[in-house]
């Protein structure tokens, strides 16, 4: 087994060295500065960091663990503690198998945790061949593969973190498109983040990230033109150098961040057009200057920042000013349940768009133009109502507003002459008004764990969601985890969302201590049927239900 693990770690390390020269998702591992919310897209702020979560804890430092589906938190955790007290510190987890129709998962992680130099490498690769019953060969299929390292330096003053990730995806285009067969997309990401803290409580705070993107869609004999360049492919290049300082102590803490950030059009000059009120086709500079402070008190935290944002693409502004106030209360925290919480938040956020991000999270789109800045009025509050750690109902609301005329950025499926002749949809820019809630409950009895939650939008609602979605789930585990079942029900309510229902689940039984074997069946009743569902409001398909064994194993 631990030549196996050698193996395959030395297999990934090299991978990713190969992908750093090779110079070229999200995987994207985003920087500090990615945000997404709301159900739209906000590739960063470039503000200043919360220095209370990027300086280092003396205690422990920690990488987040992948996901293993339906096994339960109580036995992951109770191997770990037999594997620790073990003297065992490298693990291995992960998933695959396959099923009908036609598809294959295929995820793991190696990684290690604890101590002073913690590290993770992730491999995945999902492909589906077939949607209901539309043929492969027709353009029905979606493929991504990726893999991605971390690795952390720490010490008691200072922690350092390197990543480095490689996707590709290639997505059919379901004979809507007369130029292409299927587009490929490909990304490599780059990042680094460091800080170091002094006795005095002076820190300094620095990092770059960068990414190259790529985008091509595959021609066929007799295929016709593309209208304009832009559709034909696409290669960029970003880049996000920053650096911050400040001072802090137990309750206190004021810093100042820089940052700047680069897009640029690596293809010819008159690939792309240039964006409403920007001063470049080619590239997007911006620069953003930052002061953070907050105040911790036993139970309740208060923070404040204030920026200044210039910029070749900022639309008719010579600066944009934003801001925020927070804060964070928990209550009651003394009595035997979790505390109650309440978090609030308000101000003006302002963002750059990246032609990367948005391709890949609006499938079946390409950007006429380096994407100009978002900007908006907002404010957002969440609440949680835990008792007796048996039920806990939680409830959040935000408010968006545009501001200054910087709209947000998204793919027109819905929008008049957005379909190109090629078969994609342009990236358009429009405001918005945005008020979405969402409302949900979790409830434990013995072996059994409840789940609801209902999402709305009650203003503008973004192309990828719909107006109303309610959510439930029971999941349930046999008291000596030797086997576990999950049920889940989603249902879309909206003018052009699907009626019908979205029905799944699985059962895993325990082969071992350390492997569980598994069968999913997903969306069963467009399985049952052979349907497929729509992709947003476009002319496009999404893939419609499927039945997997799998094998899903920790080492």
């Amino acid at each position: 087994m631990k030549k196996i693990i050698f193996a395959i770690t030395t297999f990934l390390m090299l991978g990713a060295v190969y992908a750093q020269k090779a110079d070229e998702q999200e995987i994207e591992l985003p920087d500090v500065t990615t945000v997404i919310s709301g159900g739209a897209l906000t590739a960063g702020k470039d503000a200043i960091p919360d220095y209370k979560d990027i300086l280092p804890d003396s205690s422990a430092s920690a990488v987040e663990l992948p996901d293993l589906g339906s096994v339960d938190d109580s036995e992951v955790k109770a191997n770990s503690r037999a594997e620790t007290q073990s003297d065992k510190d490298v693990f291995a987890e992960g998933r695959i198998g396959g099923g009908f129709p036609l598809t294959f998962t295929g995820n793991f992680s190696i990684y290690r945790t604890t101590g002073n130099s913690p590290f993770e490498i992730n491999f995945n690769h999902e492909s589906y061949e077939g949607f209901g019953d539309n043929k492969a060969q027709d353009g029905y299929f979606l493929r991504t593969t990726g893999v991605s390292a971390l690795k952390e330096f720490n010490s008691a003053s200072s922690h350092n973190k390197l990543s480095a990730s490689y996707v590709t995806d290639n997505n059919g285009l379901q004979l809507n498109s007369p130029s292409f067969t299927d587009e490929v997309q490909h990304s490599i990401v780059l990042d680094y983040d460091g800080n170091k803290s002094f006795k005095n409580g002076m820190f300094i705070a620095g990092g770059a990230g960068g990414s190259v993107y790529s985008r091509y869609g595959t021609s066929y004999k007799g295929a016709v033109d593309a209208a304009s360049a832009f559709e034909n492919s696409a290669k960029t290049l970003w880049l996000n150098p920053n650096f911050g300082f400040g001072c802090m102590n137990d309750k206190f803490l004021i810093g100042f961040d820089a940052a700047y950030s680069t897009e640029l059009n690596l293809k010819a000059s008159d690939s792309l057009y240039k964006a409403p009120n920007a001063s470049s086709a080619e590239s997007v500079h911006r620069g953003q200057f930052t002061i953070n402070s907050s105040y911790t008190a036993d139970h309740a935290d208060v923070w404040a920042k204030a920026g200044a944002v210039i910029g070749n693409s900022i639309g008719d502004n010579k600066v944009i000013v934003p801001f925020a106030l927070g804060t964070h209360l928990a209550f009651f925290a003394d009595r035997d349940s979790l505390p109650v919480t309440i978090a609030l938040e308000g101000g003006c956020d302002s963002i750059q768009n990246r032609i990367d991000l948005l391709e890949s999270k609006y499938r079946y789109s390409v950007a006429a133009c380096l994407p100009s800045e978002t900007t908006d009025w907002y404010g957002k509050a969440k609440i949680s109502l835990p008792v007796q750690n048996v039920f806990n109902i939680a409830a959040g609301a935000e408010y968006r507003k545009t501001a200054f005329d910087n709209g947000i950025w998204y793919a027109g499926y819905d929008a008049d002459g957005a379909k190109l002749n090629s078969g994609y949809y342009a990236l358009v820019c429009d405001k918005r008004t945005d008020f979405n809630t969402h409302v949900e409950f979790t409830a434990v009895v013995k072996d059994f764990k409840f789940t609801g939650r209902w999402n709305a939008f009650w203003m503008d609602v973004p192309v990828l969601e719909v107006p109303h979605s309610f959510e439930a789930g029971v999941f349930y585990q046999e008291s000596g985890a030797r086997w576990s079942a999950n049920a889940s029900v989603r249902q879309a309510i909206g003018e052009d969302a699907d009626a019908m229902p979205d029905v799944s689940a699985d059962i895993a039984v325990k082969a071992s201590q350390s492997i569980r074997l598994a069968l999913e069946v997903n969306d069963v009743i467009k399985l049952v049927t052979n349907k497929t569902r729509d992709y947003a409001s476009s002319s496009y398909k999404a893939r419609g239900g499927n039945a997997m064994l799998l094998v899903k194993f920790q080492f």
